[in-house]
């Protein structure tokens, strides 16, 4: 009788690796019987098919519920479209975003952004007609829902590129991370005070930089990443 040199497991006598552990079985008394009965069964591969369209058009129908409710509710007590378009805005903003992109068999992740982008462009413009108090549409959100567009671009098309490993591109993402930040700031500081100040995005970049910094030099030594990966079990 045999037992697995690993994990101490009783191998069958047909046996050639462990069925717990994997490692292989190396008795030279008892050579492997393939023609023993096997102690333990094969193991089972489970696989649960997922109905994707299925499940996006039941969503679907409940959104498209939704939004015609609150339209149907908005012109029966204000006798206009006015708080319903936000509801419906947001409604298809995330059929776009969440639920179209499972339709497609092979998707384009770059024209997915951009789509994406349009949308939330669109849905804030939306907003800002229904809410013309201040203009703020083109000063402060066009231009963060840009920048944050490219920067999600940027990465992905590192990532693809593979130019990048994982904790490099993660280091790409941090800085620019910190980048949208002081442009956040900046758009806010000249959109409601007239003047640059730049109070705490200086801070929340230094954070993501000094994160970004650690992690390429984590990158670097070969040695430090493998004692991470060990000591956190990665």
């Amino acid at each position: 009788m045999s037992y697995c040199v690993h994990c101490g497991v009783k191998l069958d006598p047909s046996a050639s690796v462990c069925p717990l552990c994997q490692t292989p079985v190396q008795n030279p008394r008892q050579p492997v019987d393939h023609d023993s009965p096997r102690f333990y069964p094969p193991p089972q591969i489970v696989t649960s098919v997922v109905q994707n369209h299925f499940a996006v058009i039941a969503a679907s129908i409940l959104l498209l519920m939704g939004g015609v409710i609150c339209l149907v509710i908005d012109i029966a007590v204000n006798r206009a479209f006015t708080w319903s378009r936000i509801a419906a805005g947001a409604t298809a903003l995330f059929w776009v975003v969440a639920l179209m992109p499972v339709l497609l068999p092979c998707p384009n992740i770059y024209g997915l952004i951009l789509l994406d982008c349009l949308c939330v462009i669109a849905y804030l413009y939306l907003m800002q007609m229904i809410f013309p108090d201040r203009a703020w549409f083109a000063s402060l959100a066009l231009p963060l829902v840009i920048a944050c567009g490219l920067s999600i671009m940027l990465v992905v098309c590192l990532a693809r590129s593979g130019m990048l490993h994982k904790l490099s591109l993660a280091s790409c993402a941090l800085i620019l991370l910190g980048a949208v930040m002081i442009l956040l700031e900046t758009r806010l500081d000249l959109f409601l005070e007239g003047r640059l100040s730049l109070d705490w995005s200086w801070g929340v970049f230094a954070i993501t930089f000094a994160l970004a910094l650690l992690l390429a030099v984590i990158n670097i030594f070969q040695g430090l990443k493998f004692e991470l990966k060990k000591r956190l079990h990665l």
